[in-house]
């Protein structure tokens, strides 16, 4: 029996397994891209080591690629044979990754938050926890979980900053500004290498639109970005947030060639941070070229990939601006197949009780993202091709339709945003004044220090016919402009 660095056991016969378990799960928190090869020696010393397998599994389902379904379930076949003699910490892990691949993501959680009452210290499932809450969009449970473990952790545990790290970010997402910089800077002082904890001051100032304090953070920490894995590209894209908020449009260019796409890699998330800020661009008449074609490639390979609805949203974007509007209409009935035969009990479609009767679908095992798929994911979609299609009355209606439940689609407020953006320049377009004019009065109130949004007021003032208000907006969106003007 060998124990982690925070002193939780370890079932593993090889002292030189427990030390690359120790090595991986520091990567994982770093965002180091050795991680697999690490777990591929750690495991090597001990083939059925539970927790190496446990990471690896979870680590495969993490990158949200069904192509990688099958290596994580190969993981947990062999972190079930070595589950026998395992702890029950370690069996329940076994046991939550298998929740987890089989769809089941609020019972996989339910088992982390029940090992972490157990055993606070136990980093990993409150990393992997913390990541099911994020993509369900579950910000208050990702706070309160966090808040709990942190409550029980001593300030002197090894790695304590990363507790903190993921405590901010459940506080930025909740709307508690100052407690999540004030943690998140904490856990920087610590760590200045914890990304996740600057990721979480980097979405403070970019929801107070505080642009000049959010590119100083970048700057200052990212010296010490070099050698790290893809995360990197994220925390770039939110630098080209700050800079879109300022209407620096060729900066923001420059920085998604020169960083943010600077590799042309197909993991999901760096396609996403690239279809949302092109998009986004668009939305301000931005030419961005041909720059939708290579993202298009690597979106055409996913068409049947349902491994998450926020996946496809982006996938839907790239494949709609290549000009593939084909693909994406294939890629949205999927979404809507899936959605229907993946349903929980009591769901299905024809189910006694549902509405139009019938005789309910062959069912494969429910899942917890079946029900955003059909009832968020799908319309959003649907949305966006018709915005695409220039029909904005129809985008407006299928937009507005899941924006009450747009949190469930998982990301963040920032990440989310590029929904709401739509469905603002699709109300303007599609004669909903009313509707824009509201959303964007709203959006200038949470951030003042936002050019771009005030001049989008301004647009809809004018259109509204509201002249004296038009030309107010439009002074406040000038001068914060030229004040921004050179900031790259």
């Amino acid at each position: 029996m060998f124990a982690d660095v925070r002193g939780v056991p370890l079932t593993t016969r090889m002292a030189s397994a427990a030390e690359g378990y120790n090595t991986a799960v520091e990567d994982l928190l770093d965002f180091r891209p050795q991680l697999p090869e690490t777990l591929r020696q750690a495991l090597s010393f001990d083939p059925t080591f539970v927790m190496a397998n446990v990471l690896f599994g979870a680590l495969l389902r993490m990158t949200g690629d069904d192509a990688l379904m099958r290596g994580a379930r190969k993981h947990l076949a062999s972190a079930r044979e070595g589950a026998q003699d395992a702890t029950p910490r370690e069996q329940a892990h076994v046991e939550a990754l298998a929740s987890w691949l089989d769809g089941d993501i609020g019972q996989a959680n339910r088992i982390y938050d029940a090992i972490l009452q157990d055993v606070p210290h136990d980093l990993l499932a409150l990393k992997l926890l913390a990541h099911n809450y994020f993509w369900l969009g579950d910000r208050e449970s990702l706070r309160d979980a966090s808040a709990r473990v942190l409550k029980r952790v001593d300030p002197t545990t090894p790695g304590y900053g990363y507790f903190e790290g993921v405590h901010a970010f459940g506080l930025e997402e909740c709307g508690e500004y100052q407690k999540a910089e004030r943690l998140g800077r904490s856990a920087v002082e610590r760590h200045p290498g914890d990304l996740w904890a600057v990721h979480a001051v980097a979405h403070v100032y970019e929801m107070q639109c505080r642009v000049k304090d959010g590119l100083d953070w970048i700057t200052r920490l990212s010296p010490s970005w070099k050698g790290r894995g893809n995360f990197v590209y994220h925390l770039w894209w939110h630098r080209a947030l700050l800079l879109f908020e300022v209407e620096q449009w060729s900066a923001v260019l420059d920085l998604y060639d020169r960083e943010i796409r600077a590799d042309k890699t197909e993991f999901a998330a760096d396609l996403q941070n690239a279809a949302s800020l092109l998009w986004r661009l668009e939305l301000r008449g931005i030419d961005v070229g041909d720059r939708w074609q290579e993202l298009s490639k690597a979106a055409e390979k996913r068409v049947e990939d349902m491994a998450h609805p926020f996946n496809s949203l982006h996938f839907v974007m790239a494949l709609l601006r290549a000009g593939k509007a084909d693909r994406a209409a294939q890629h949205i009935e999927a979404m809507r197949h899936h959605g229907e035969t993946h349903l929980p009990p009591g769901r299905h479609k024809g189910a006694a009780g549902s509405k139009g009767g019938g005789t309910a679908p062959s069912m494969q095992p429910s899942d917890t993202l079946a029900p955003i798929f059909e009832d968020v994911a799908v319309p959003v979609c649907e949305g966006l091709a018709a915005f695409h299609e220039g029909v904005f009355s129809r985008a407006t209606e299928l937009l507005m339709k899941s924006f009450g439940k747009l949190q469930s689609i998982g990301g963040s407020h920032a990440q989310r945003d590029v929904i709401v953006l739509t469905m603002i320049q699709a109300a303007r377009d599609g004669g909903y004044l009313a509707l824009a004019r509201d959303l964007l009065a709203a959006r200038t109130h949470a951030r003042e220090g936002s050019a771009d949004a005030w001049h989008a007021y301004s647009r809809v003032l004018e259109l509204s016919r509201n002249i004296g208000e038009a030309t107010v907006a439009r002074a406040r969106g000038d001068a914060i402009a030229n004040r921004s003007k050179g900031l790259r």
